[in-house]
Formats: C-alpha cells, sequence, structure tokens
C-alpha cells in the first residue's frame, strides 16, 4: 500500500507539474507569439519566428487541456514533440542558429520531462532529446540555410550557460537513469569527446596549410603586382620627360617673366586660394594661368593619358604658370614633392605614396618631373 500512495503522489505530483508548465509555456508564449508578430522587424528575425512561437503556444495550450483531464503524459508529449520539431526547422531557415537551437532544445526538453514524467519516459526522452540535438547540429553544418545570423559573443556566453545548466541536470539524474539509458549516455559522450578531437585536430592541421598556402600566393600576387605597378609608373614618368623636352614649352618657359619677389608670390597665392574658396571659376589669376598654350596643350595630352587627373608646370621659383585644373594653391615651391624634384638645381623625378588630391578629388599618385632649358 505505501508503494502504490508513494507512485499516486508521484504521478499527482507531476500532473500538478504538467499542468503548472503547460499553463506557464502557454501564457508565456502567447505573449511571445504577439510580440513577434507585431513588433519585430522582419530583418531582425527568421522565417519561421512567426509561425514557430505561435505553434508552440497552441502545442501548449492543448497539452494543459490534456493534463487538466488526467492525461498529463500525452500533453507533455505534445508539447516536446513541437519544439524539437520546430528546432529542427531552425537550421533551415538561418544559419549559425543550429547549435544553439540544439541546446536550448535539449535543456528544455530535459527539464520538461524530467519534471512531469515517470523516471524511465523521463530518461528515454532526454536520450531521444541528445540524439535529436545531435542531427540539428548535422542540419547546421551541412544543409546552408536561407538566411544568414552572424554569431555574436552574447548568444555564445548565453548558450555555454545552457550547456553547463544541461550537463548539470544529466549529472543530477544520472543515478536515476536505467542501465540502458546510462550506457546510451556514456556512448554518445566518447562518441562526441572523440569525434571533437579528431575535427579540432584536422581543423588546425587544415587551418596551418591553408594559411601557408595563402600566405605563399599573396606574397606572389603583391609581387606581381609590385612589378606592374612599378612598370606603370615608369611608363607614365616617361611620358612626362617627353612633355619636358617638348620645345615649344621650353621655348614659353624662357620666354615667360620671373616673378622672384617672394613677398609678391605669396600675396598671388593667398588670391588663389581665395578664389578656390569661392569657386570663382573666372577669376583673373585662374584665366592667366588655364588660358595659355602651354595649358592647351597639357589639356591636349590628359585628353590622350586620362589617367593623369592633373598636370602642371611651375618655373624654377615654384609659381604654377600653366595647368590642366585649378590647382588647390598657386605657389608650389613649399610642397614636398617640388622640393624633392627641384632639390636646389640638382633635380630628380619623384614619386610620392598614393594619397588623395583635394583639387582633383581623387586618391593618386604624384609624379614630379624637372625641365631642363637648351644648355642643361
Amino acid at each position: 500500500m505505501t508503494e502504490k500512495k508513494q507512485t499516486s503522489d508521484n504521478l499527482s505530483s507531476q500532473q500538478r507539474a504538467a499542468t503548472l508548465i503547460t499553463l506557464i509555456t502557454f501564457i508565456l508564449m502567447l505573449i511571445v507569439s504577439v510580440v513577434t508578430l507585431f513588433f519585430i522587424p522582419n530583418e531582425d528575425k527568421t522565417l519561421i519566428d512567426n509561425f514557430m512561437m505561435p505553434g508552440i503556444a497552441l502545442g501548449a495550450g492543448y497539452g494543459y487541456f490534456l493534463a487538466r483531464r488526467g492525461d498529463h503524459i500525452r500533453g507533455i508529449y505534445v508539447l516536446l514533440g513541437i519544439i524539437a520539431a520546430g528546432s529542427a526547422l531552425y537550421p533551415l531557415a538561418a544559419n549559425n542558429v543550429g547549435w544553439q537551437t540544439a541546446i536550448v532544445m535539449l535543456l528544455i526538453t530535459t527539464s520538461i520531462a524530467n519534471g512531469t514524467l515517470p523516471n524511465q519516459a523521463a530518461s528515454r526522452v532526454s536520450a531521444a532529446a541528445f540524439v535529436f540535438a545531435l542531427v540539428i547540429i548535422l542540419i547546421e553544418i551541412f544543409v546552408p540555410g536561407v538566411t544568414n545570423i552572424p554569431t555574436s559573443t552574447s548568444s555564445i556566453i548565453v548558450t555555454g550557460i545552457l550547456i553547463a545548466v544541461y550537463l548539470g541536470v544529466i549529472f543530477f539524474r544520472f543515478p536515476q537513469y536505467a542501465l540502458q539509458t546510462k550506457l546510451i549516455i556514456a556512448f554518445i559522450a566518447l562518441s562526441i569527446l572523440s569525434v571533437g578531437a579528431v575535427a579540432i585536430t584536422i581543423n588546425r592541421l587544415i587551418s596551418n596549410e591553408l594559411t601557408a598556402r595563402i600566405a605563399d600566393q599573396l606574397t606572389g600576387v603583391a609581387n606581381s603586382a609590385a612589378i606592374n605597378i612599378s612598370d606603370e609608373l615608369t611608363n607614365q614618368a616617361n611620358l612626362l620627360q617627353v612633355v619636358a623636352r617638348d620645345a615649344n614649352l621650353k621655348k614659353v618657359l624662357t620666354e615667360a617673366p620671373i616673378n622672384s619677389d617672394l613677398d609678391k608670390i605669396q600675396l598671388l597665392d593667398e588670391e588663389w586660394r581665395n578664389a578656390v574658396a569661392a569657386n570663382n571659376t573666372n577669376s583673373f589669376i585662374f584665366r592667366r594661368v588655364l588660358d595659355n598654350e602651354v595649358s592647351a596643350s597639357l589639356v591636349g595630352f590628359q585628353k590622350d593619358f586620362p589617367v593623369h587627373a592633373e598636370i602642371f608646370v611651375t618655373d624654377e621659383n615654384g609659381v604654377t604658370i600653366a595647368s590642366t585644373n585649378i590647382t588647390s594653391d598657386y605657389f608650389q615651391a613649399d610642397e614636398e614633392w617640388w622640393q624633392s624634384a627641384y632639390q636646389n638645381g640638382a633635380r630628380a623625378i619623384y614619386i610620392s605614396q598614393p594619397i588623395f588630391d583635394e583639387s582633383s578629388q581623387v586618391l593618386s599618385m604624384q609624379l614630379a618631373v624637372p625641365i631642363f632649358s637648351a644648355d642643361g
């Protein structure tokens, strides 16, 4: 009689727990369904959220109905079946959620089963949930989802906590499991550990090999790109040297009046900058530089070689005397490229690092080529 009474008390306790769990789940999932359907934008949820949440709410409601009628075991099976089926759909709907869904499903299923079902039934459900979680993870690995959800640090932390709770539940209930269930759990645990160790080893070997191979390929690509860029810059510098040897250009430069008064040059540079700031393209100082024979020749060269976004010529004092565009300033002798090319009369070809040119509004490299007079 005592054993029968204890069994009856256990069933009564499990029925009350099942009734409470199904009712709480129904209310919570009903609230979550309303929030998901009407308040969460589509880009922040997966394709099945709109169906999964109401489905669990309906399953929990039906489970509550069965529990109230005394068939709480069938009601719990209905609820757990809907949770498991919905969990299997999540990795098909979105990437990077399968492993989290598997852990959550394991925790919820095991917790509900151990609190509402007889020991033998709870053990079978826990073992089945473990195997089903592996199936979900395999779906995540081998079947691409419709959308992609990036893995966040918070989701990893939450999943780690759930794993710890799940392992705690298994450890706490392990002495109560049947021998067959214990053997299944031990076999699955050993399988996961061995497969995980092999997977980690293979991943490291493949990762190291791929890293070395990609490094070699990138080095080759970088070297090839560097050679191509070097050849291209050399070609463009040679073209500018051809322009610098133009007899008409040298004639104009030789005949142009030389302004060596630095104070006057500074005033003209300020006038130029003010005109640039005011966007006064018809300023006289602009027209004097842009509307001459040398500038027209440079514009023609630029049309033939459009890779040159801006071309201009200065005299030996750094004053701009011809240009294809309105430059950012009039006086160039204070610029690094000009000083490197002039070198106090020694003269050399200058090639800069990539920079953003404000006047032409492009990412470019500056090339400066000295122009020699007829007597050298």
